[in-house]
């Protein structure tokens, strides 16, 4: 992998991945809104790229994201309906549809775990919100990218622990964003795991052994 496509940049999860990968040596290229974000991106190693992701149509999305090899989905909507349907249930489809025109392959999504709405309100809008996060993993295992779909636990600002528990189907947990940053990012340099959802939370397993052997039993379930 020789560079990242990163949308949600400048959120509290993007901040720390674009991180975790310019420290790997990693180009990222991130997607940012603001005329002011410049500045910090390009001082964190960054390459901004300008534009509303809302509204970017696949064409241009697909011209800015080329020369990357992989395309990370952190973005994450206003909570407001429209912002929710915009951002959370159709962008990361168009977004896929453009890497595909502009030949990128690896995908990885972050999403939600079915159990977010635990120690939640449950209004209509939280639920229009987990509907639509839902269908968005839907829209992207429909497609023919080699795609990730990354369900974290309860995010919390702590400092991360470098371990985790990962699974197809995990309790509910907390988990630190810097380790789901670090998660993501060895998802994206390596590709052992395909097409596949990946629920994570806090854990006594160093990342890349606990990723390495949820790759390794997925092999053996397909050799089944």
């Amino acid at each position: 992998m020789t560079g990242v496509f990163l949308t949600g940049v400048t959120g509290k999860l993007g901040r720390r991945l674009s991180d975790v990968l310019v420290r790997d040596g990693v180009e990222v290229v991130g997607l940012h809104r603001e005329e002011g974000q410049a500045d910090d991106l390009e001082q964190r190693g960054v390459t901004p790229v300008r534009g509303d992701l809302a509204v970017m149509t696949e064409a241009e999305l697909a011209h800015v994201m080329r020369g990357t090899t992989a395309v990370a989905f952190t973005a994450g909507s206003d909570g407001d309906d429209e912002s929710i349907n915009a951002i959370d249930r159709d962008a990361p489809a168009r977004v896929a549809r453009a890497a595909q025109r502009a030949g990128i392959h690896r995908f990885v999504l972050v999403s939600v775990f079915p159990e977010a709405w635990v120690n939640h309100e449950l209004t209509s809008s939280f639920e229009h919100w987990l509907r639509a996060k839902r269908e968005a993993e839907i829209q992207l295992a429909e497609t023919d990218l080699d795609w990730v779909i990354v369900r974290p636990g309860a995010l919390t600002s702590e400092s991360g622990s470098h371990t985790v528990h990962v699974g197809g189907a995990i309790r509910y947990d907390e988990v630190s964003r810097d380790d789901v940053a670090r998660v993501l990012a060895h998802l994206l340099e390596h590709t052992d795991i395909h097409r596949e959802i990946v629920e994570l939370t806090e854990g006594h397993d160093r990342i890349p052994a606990a990723l390495q052997a949820y790759a390794n039993f997925v092999r053996s379930r397909h050799a089944l």
